[in-house]
């Protein structure tokens, strides 16, 4: 199963809830109840799947499902926002702390602990400035320019309708002039994108408005100054 939430909440007698992605925020937390049962620091949920796998629906308490969960700190049902990429990029950002409103409470106590044992939070920006003017930066950006999704069948689209289907040239920067040509080498559409956004939603026509036929296009796409990509793309637009 692919983590991968959709923006439907559904209604009151189909609730979707973007698919059911639950998430759940487990704690390092200390177990009063269980001996020798305390939940570790990260571990890539190694702790608790060797608790879960122990379940079995017979019926009876089960005293492993309740060791795992009453670790979750938190919980949340995702929904993606429709108006940007899934994921738009890779980076990992983790937070390990306790809860705002309880104090981090173990076996030993400290004397004067850092901010009275409340959750305390440290990092650094340096280097992460954003660097302008760089020739060279840019040339590296070429490379992450791409199109999604690719292949393209109907169906598989980033609208919410039926008809709204698109497809979307992504990481592009300001100003970038795109043409499209199919495999003939016929320029189907000319755009030229000047805004902020970091994408050009192309909604599968050509430059007279006409839905593309299906088949293998190429996107040349150059961006003054800095250099040029080219892409290959599959787009199956039929219904059948």
């Amino acid at each position: 199963m692919i983590w991968n939430p959709a923006s439907e909440e559904g209604s009151e007698d189909n609730p979707l809830l973007g698919g059911k992605h639950f998430v759940y925020i487990m704690g390092d937390n200390q177990n009063y109840y269980y001996e020798n049962q305390n939940s570790p620091n990260y571990d890539s949920c190694q702790w608790i799947y060797n608790y879960l796998i122990k379940y079995e629906n017979t019926g009876v308490e089960n005293f492993s499902l309740k060791i795992a969960w009453e670790t979750a700190m938190w919980c949340a049902i995702p929904l993606q926002n429709p108006e940007f990429d899934f994921l738009e990029c890779d980076v990992t950002i983790k937070l390990r702390v306790a809860t705002p409103y309880q104090k981090g409470m173990y076996e030993f106590e400290v004397e004067e602990p850092e901010n009275d044992n409340l959750p305390v939070f440290k990092f650094s920006t340096q280097g992460l400035q954003t660097q302008t003017s760089r020739t060279d930066v840019l040339t590296e950006a070429l490379d992450i320019i791409n199109i999604v999704p690719n292949p393209y069948y109907w169906g598989n689209h980033y609208g919410n309708y039926t008809y709204d289907n698109y497809a979307r040239i992504i990481n592009l920067p300001k100003i970038s002039e795109i043409s499209i040509y199919n495999s003939s080498g016929y320029l189907v559409k000319k755009i030229t994108k000047n805004d902020s956004n970091t994408y050009y939603q192309w909604d599968l026509t050509d430059k007279n408005g006409n839905k593309i036929p299906n088949g293998m296009y190429i996107i040349h796409i150059e961006i003054p100054g800095v250099g040029e990509k080219v892409l290959k793309w599959f787009g199956s637009t039929d219904q059948d």
